[in-house]
């Protein structure tokens, strides 16, 4: 597996591409799953076409069972699974209570877990909530959406803009006061950071939590 570009914009927020190469190993699922969790599934694209997530109606509170079986393993009984899972579609699967779980963001998805030979996630219909499975030989794309990396990524790009902006106009606006030959420096500084924190909170950050850092998990035939 091998992380591509990163793409930065202030409008369009970052995007990053992560391509894997079939047949996958233990070491890629671990990835591509560890990235679906920290994120919201958007939607995946297979041979037969594009298949769009939607979230799933708020979950009950968690049950707290008892079980050693972990986020997205098999499972039987929801007393197998650890605390705050649910047996579901025979994964354990919601957001485990135990420490270090990686579980965080999923129990407000469509719950996409994909393995050596099926994908599986859940699908709000009819007021209640079924299975679903493709082949994971199908997968051609899978697409993520993470709002609390995009909102960092917003302040990032934000202040940078604004920075820049500042600069060159308090540079300039320095440079034009009179018998001061070396104000043009201070204003500069003054305005880049005036006017880049300015943009990194008021533009950067909700354009970036609304867009989002967008991933797109690339599957090579």
């Amino acid at each position: 597996m091998r992380l591509l570009v990163v793409v930065c914009s202030l409008t369009i927020g970052c995007s990053s591409v992560i391509a894997v190469r079939r047949p996958l190993s233990a070491e890629a699922l671990a990835e591509i799953n560890a990235a679906i969790a920290s994120s919201r599934t958007v939607s995946l694209t297979t041979t037969d076409g594009e298949v769009p997530l939607q979230g799933l109606p708020s979950p009950a509170p968690p049950a707290c069972g008892s079980g050693n079986v972990k986020f997205g393993q098999a499972c039987n009984l929801t007393e197998d699974c650890e605390c705050g899972l649910a047996c579901q579609a025979g994964r354990c699967l919601g957001s485990s209570l135990k420490a270090g779980a990686t579980a965080t963001g999923v129990d407000t998805d469509a719950q996409l877990y994909v393995g050596p030979i099926t994908t599986e996630w859940l699908e709000a219909r009819g007021g209640g909530v079924r299975p679903r499975s493709v082949p994971t030989a199908a997968l051609q794309w899978i697409h993520l959406r993470n709002r609390g990396k995009g909102a960092i990524e917003g302040i990032g790009v934000g202040f940078l803009a604004g920075a820049i902006a500042g600069g060159l106009v308090g540079g300039i606006a320095g440079s034009q006061i009179n018998d001061c030959d070396r104000c043009g420096f201070p204003f500069a500084l003054i305005g880049a950071v005036a006017l880049g924190v300015t943009a990194a909170l008021l533009v950067g950050l909700p354009i970036g939590a609304i867009v989002g850092h967008r991933t797109t998990v690339e599957f090579d035939p």
